[in-house]
């Protein structure tokens, strides 16, 4: 029974070691889960942006559409490039979006940097994960 008693506060010890690595691997899980979702959005967009550069060229002599309108759908999903980014944060500066057409197919390529959330007073921790997803597609010519 002695040896009971002189383990009061031993559990709140352990909480308090225990505590702060499950809260950084919790953060870790969180971030890596918006990072996937940041991903499948570009990684969508490049698809609709691609569809629309071939798609939207009826009766026109080019094989794909206007390049600048489909950087405009990439971005703001349609091509007068009004409303907010698709692409939450995105910064013109450093992201960009790529529209090749050679030997019969179109790609887009966009480039993305992703900031984690970084919390915990860590404000002054700035990093990027650079993300980069493309799509191509046959022009029918």
């Amino acid at each position: 029974m002695k040896l009971l008693r002189n383990q009061h506060g031993l559990s709140a010890i352990e909480f308090v070691i225990s505590m702060p690595i499950v809260f950084l691997l919790l953060i870790g899980i969180i971030n890596l889960g918006l990072a996937l979702v940041k991903y499948n959005t570009i990684n969508k967009q490049a698809q609709n942006a691609v569809r629309y550069a071939v798609t939207q060229v009826y009766g026109d002599s080019s094989s794909t559409a206007d390049v600048t309108k489909t950087e405009c759908v990439a971005i703001f999903g349609n091509d007068s490039c009004s409303g907010n980014p698709l692409i939450v944060d995105w910064d013109n500066s450093t992201d960009t979006v790529s529209v090749t057409n050679s030997s019969g197919f179109a790609k887009v390529e966009i480039n993305y940097n992703y900031n984690p959330v970084v919390v915990f007073g860590l404000a002054d921790l700035t990093f990027n994960i650079p993300l980069s997803a493309s799509a191509v597609m046959r022009t029918g010519l």
